[in-house]
């Protein structure tokens, strides 16, 4: 979520949209099963991977947390506020058709708790460009989005969290800064052993799940098909090309 943006600004209406957000039927329906539902955006294959609670589909509480904040619903089953609308900007990259599907189920989510949504489909090097070339994510051109990435293999989260990492700065598109997480960033930053680091990056996922900038739909599990001839191949969470110093075929 572009938390700049004044229907994304209310943290209420983004935990919200991730309690009617339906993350297994995502799995189950889109993704024939594969993917890995957690709240932690960190791989369980991460040695700084640890459990965050994952927040479950919920319709009925997030009509409810609405409700309580003041967002009312008009004629047209639209909720506003203050003025904004919760009609909302939806930036996708075009040419994907589960990418697609998996917005479409969104919107039958989200439209239960009084949101709706316009899609806007840009190819890839528009939608990942910088944005001093016109780049969408990075130029703020959106409401919500919806999209791939990776963590760095120490499980780096300032890069996409940072206050100082927001663009043209860095690839903190949400444009969240929070003091706190700040704090817990700093920590992650100093710490070259593992258990403290593996402390902050922790204490940094619950932060970004009490905050929602954004959450995670799943995380993304691959399947590799090859040869009974090749040997000594052993794929990891950070590249599938691993040592090819060991295989041999």
């Amino acid at each position: 979520m572009n938390t700049t943006h004044p229907a994304m600004s209310d943290p209420v209406v983004r935990a919200a949209m991730r309690l009617a957000t339906d993350r297994r039927a995502i799995q189950q329906k889109l993704n024939h099963g594969l993917g890995i539902l957690q709240e932690n955006q960190v791989t369980p294959a991460s040695p700084f991977f640890r459990p965050v609670p994952l927040v479950p589909f919920d319709l009925a509480q997030a009509n409810r947390m609405l409700d309580a904040a003041g967002w009312k619903r008009g004629a047209d089953g639209v909720r506003a506020k203050n003025g904004v609308r919760l009609a909302l900007d939806f930036a996708a990259g075009s040419g994907s058709p589960d990418v697609d599907q998996r917005i479409e189920l969104l919107r039958a989510n989200w439209e239960q708790i009084g949101i709706s949504f316009s899609v806007h489909h840009y190819n890839q090097a528009l939608l990942f460009g910088p944005i001093e070339q016109g780049g969408i994510l990075y130029g703020g051109k959106w409401d919500v989005a919806t999209y791939g990435w990776g963590l760095t293999p120490d499980a780096d989260l300032r890069t996409t969290n940072g206050c100082d990492q927001i663009p043209p700065n860095g690839q903190n598109v949400t444009r969240l800064c929070d003091r706190q997480l700040e704090a817990i960033l700093a920590r992650e930053t100093a710490a070259y052993d593992e258990a403290p680091r593996t402390a902050a990056v922790t204490d940094g996922m619950k932060r970004i799940s009490q905050l929602v900038p954004y959450y995670v739909l799943y995380i993304q599990e691959n399947i590799h098909a090859y040869t009974s001839a090749l040997t000594g191949w052993k794929p990891n969470a950070t590249t599938p090309f691993d040592d090819f110093m060991q295989a041999d075929v």
